[in-house]
């Protein structure tokens, strides 16, 4: 998973819906681990030459509750707010709670929604999403891996990382609600991804 490319992405995302100007809370259930810090730099950078400020990065604590009411905290102390963006998935359906209890106009942006914040993305309470699709982490190095055994091919030495996906409210599809319905939907709906994304070589040489 290409961390960095993938918040770097989520910040470019977030920067089309809310323009160079104002300021943006970035905040994570728990500060310190690397990809967190990686997430919170990259947003950041997406804004780079602009009049953007930042706030935060802010810890919102891994209980559901406590999580809740510190995003609820920040939105409502800092009513100015072009957007927040929480760095993790613990952060994603409260955010969107937040903004459908206390409305506004403040864009949301978040990682790994499930089903009920696919739900609050497609009404528009999350405004955008980042995916890891980690079915693809344990995936791919094994499709990989068989294809080496099974047909030969020679294993790439470098550094191998796949895309996470971007999606905005508009973007929220039936497919993509349903892909986590059951084992089956999950596996076709990932192995259709996986062509249309070229992935099918991803960890070989060429």
């Amino acid at each position: 998973m290409d961390t960095a490319k993938l918040a770097y992405d989520l910040g470019a995302a977030v920067r089309e819906k809310t323009g160079d100007e104002g300021t943006v809370a970035l905040g994570v259930c728990l500060l310190g681990p690397a990809s967190h810090t990686t997430r919170a730099e990259k947003v950041q950078e997406a804004f780079d030459q602009t009049d953007m400020e930042f706030i935060g990065v802010y810890e919102t604590e891994q209980d559901t509750t406590l999580n809740y009411n510190n995003w609820e905290n920040i939105y409502t102390s800092n009513p100015e707010l072009a957007a927040m963006v929480g760095l993790s998935a613990l952060e994603t359906t409260n955010m969107g709670k937040v903004k459908q209890t206390c409305g506004g106009d403040t864009v949301m942006a978040a990682y790994d929604p499930g089903t009920e914040a696919l739900n609050l993305l497609e009404e528009g309470y999350l405004d955008v999403c980042a995916f890891q699709n980690v079915w693809m982490e344990g995936y791919l190095p094994v499709q990989a891996a068989a294809r080496m055994l099974k047909e030969g091919k020679k294993l790439a030495a470098e550094e191998n990382l796949y895309e996470g996906q971007i999606v905005t409210s508009e973007e929220v599809t039936e497919e993509l609600k349903n892909r986590a319905q059951s084992e089956q939907t999950m596996n076709d709906w990932y192995r259709d991804y996986i062509k249309k994304n070229g992935l099918e070589n991803f960890g070989l040489a060429d």
